[in-house]
């Protein structure tokens, strides 16, 4: 009977070691599958890169010089942000030729103080321009010639609100297609003069309405004070301003433009100081570029048609090689 029972101990020990052997002999089969799988999938990859690289095989030249482009840009961005930034912050109520005289003596100073930067910079637009974007202000008003280009980017670009110098009203039209309600909220058009200029204003920060503030004179009423210095602060989580005697909630998508059509106005240190002043004055030089652009588009309305349709293709086919080249580095990288 001992040996029986040793005989069915033995037993036991031995179909334990086969169960463990078993989980084992399982468990290295689930790892063996997970490489297998693991190897398939890097085979996938493996061709699909393989295919993608011998595809764009033609495009390696144009990567090529792009990264050659790219490396030099990358090493001029801080001299090019400090002229961008020059442009943006004091250059606005000036015309086009003492904006590029200026931008061409500070550009000179930067190389004798050897700050990389761009050479043959002429302003902002070879900074921050985007072919894209242009091609919406201008379907939307804005006067095709580099003086506006750059308004506009001044306006875009500051965090100070503009005041532009509009004596064509060409600014005005401009903002006021921007802003017409169809993709966001409709602008709201008021005067100094108008009896509930206020409380129009106190709603449009409240619900994020951008505001055109029209027909300005020498002198801007103490009221804008608190918007022009942007004195807001958090309560109860919630950002805030105050107006007069009311705090009013301040929505981050507030925006305010505004405008006067003096041609030469002179405003007092505190307001140049709170404001961007931006010259939207038609020069002989920007009214021959319009003038031209009207000629053309009445009498060749063909060409101009031709113009504007290779434009946007132009527009949508950059934005499209961006979306292919995205796609590319996706695909590669997964």
């Amino acid at each position: 009977m001992m040996v029986l029972n040793q005989l069915r101990d033995k037993m036991r020990e031995a179909d334990d070691k086969i169960r463990q052997m078993e989980d084992a002999f399982d468990e290295m089969t689930a790892k063996k599958g997970e490489l297998s799988r693991k190897v398939e999938e890097c085979n996938v990859k493996l061709d699909r890169a393989d295919k993608l690289i011998n595809g764009l095989a033609s495009e390696k030249e144009r990567w090529q010089t792009s990264i050659s482009h790219f490396d030099e840009r990358i090493k001029n961005i801080p001299g090019d942000v400090l002229l961008a930034s020059g442009i943006v912050s004091y250059l606005g109520p000036f015309n086009a030729q003492y904006r590029q005289s200026l931008t061409a003596q500070w550009s000179k100073v930067m190389k004798e103080l050897a700050i990389p930067h761009t050479s043959g910079l002429t302003g902002l637009w070879d900074v921050l321009g985007d072919p894209t974007k242009l091609r919406t202000w201008e379907s939307n008003g804005l006067p095709r010639d580099v003086l506006s280009r750059e308004n506009a980017l001044i306006s875009e670009q500051s965090r100070r609100w503009p005041l532009f110098i509009d004596p064509q009203n060409q600014a005005n039209k401009w903002i006021r297609q921007t802003y017409n309600g169809t993709t966001g909220a409709a602008l709201e058009c008021i005067k100094l003069t108008d009896r509930d200029f206020v409380r129009t204003l106190e709603n449009s920060i409240r619900f994020g309405k951008p505001v055109l503030l029209e027909n300005l004179g020498q002198e801007l009423d103490p009221v804008l004070d608190p918007i022009l210095q942007q004195q807001t602060w958090r309560q109860n989580g919630s950002l805030v301003i105050k107006m007069g005697d009311s705090i009013i909630p301040y929505h981050q998508d507030f925006k305010f433009f505004m405008t006067t059509k003096l041609p030469n106005p002179v405003y007092p240190p505190e307001v140049c100081a709170t404001v961007n002043i931006v010259n939207f004055t038609l020069s002989p030089d920007c009214l021959e570029d319009q003038l031209i652009a009207l000629v053309v588009a009445h009498e060749r309305p063909d060409l101009e048609e031709t113009r504007n349709q290779l434009a946007v293709a132009n527009a949508q086919m950059q934005r499209d090689l961006g979306d292919i080249e995205d796609r590319i580095l996706y695909l590669l990288s997964s």
